[in-house]
């Protein structure tokens, strides 16, 4: 699947704006959804403000990874979180809304390429790079749950994570203002867990288009078609003698879902990410009419 170009990619609003100098913006995209734009630095990206009051730019030092006396997950290279404060996440989720920019210029410090099980910053790097430069169909990555299988067709995901990627639904490419990634739904488990709704989770992994920066964003997400809560009574045994079964229903109703009928719906989340620049140019934001957040920069 070959996709336009970010400079003719239609679905996008093209809005001019110079390096240096951010116009006045109004309050309300078209459809009436209030906004905020925030900028850092180079950092800019706009936000409905019913998903945040604010947000939290965090420097996250480095943890050195030493290759024997602690795990990869546990290792990270520095790297700058920006938190959406308030925001409406379900009760109960395990995933922070956070937008991550890694330099990649240390993440082969933080790989490991023998062994029966590469894993680490550079492979996920590797594999985002040749997913994008193929751009294939994406239909086999979302198919069928995977995880433990021989052969999973896993999609990238940073940071390191302990557990495995169960399944991965509703994904996509789409570009950022300085490049490129894909965005799915997915669920991440290190055992045969009841699935809730909060477990899922929304992200997007692209990559700038100098190489530079790795771009992770994590937004937790409903869909209304898992249950939240599980009884006490509930037959573990049965589920788990079901579970092949129970995980590929699950995800062939995910995909199947209509992208709005997500909480936060897929259209806003995507626009946030569309708006993203992390080079301090803009060049396209979906939902261009905001009010200005600034901090840090």
């Amino acid at each position: 699947m070959r996709l336009l170009k970010p400079t003719v990619f239609v679905v996008l609003v093209l809005v001019a704006i110079t390096a240096a100098t951010l116009a006045p913006l109004p309050t309300q995209a078209q459809d009436g959804t209030e906004l905020t734009e925030f900028v850092s630095g180079n950092v800019r990206f706009v936000y409905p403000t019913e998903l945040a009051t604010s947000i939290t730019e965090t420097p996250i030092e480095a943890v050195p990874y030493d290759g024997t006396t602690m795990p990869l997950w546990a290792a990270n290279p520095a790297y700058s979180q920006y938190i959406f404060e308030e925001y409406p996440a379900p009760e109960g989720t395990y995933y922070t809304p956070v937008i991550s920019l890694y330099p990649t210029a240390d993440f082969e410090t933080y790989t490991e390429r023998e062994g029966d099980f590469p894993w680490g910053y550079g492979i996920e790097l590797d594999a985002l790079n040749a997913l994008l430069e193929e751009q294939p169909d994406l239909t086999p990555y979302t198919e069928l749950a995977t995880a433990g299988m021989p052969d999973s067709l896993e999609l990238p995901y940073l940071p390191v994570a302990n557990a495995a990627q169960v399944f991965r639904t509703q994904a996509e490419f789409i570009p950022f203002d300085d490049g490129w990634g894909v965005r799915y739904i997915t669920y991440y488990s290190q055992a045969v867990n009841p699935l809730r709704d909060q477990d899922l989770f929304y992200t997007f992994q692209g990559i700038s288009n100098d190489g530079s920066t790795y771009v992770s964003v994590q937004f937790p997400i409903l869909s209304g078609l898992l249950p939240t809560t599980y009884p006490e009574d509930f037959d573990y045994e049965a589920f788990a003698n079901d579970y092949m079964n129970f995980l590929n229903e699950t995800v062939a109703a995910l995909n199947a879902q209509d992208g709005e009928l997500f909480t936060p719906t897929l259209s806003t989340l995507d626009s946030i990410v569309l708006s993203l620049s992390i080079n301090g140019t803009i060049d396209y934001v979906p939902l261009p009419e905001a009010t200005e957040e600034a901090s840090g920069g």
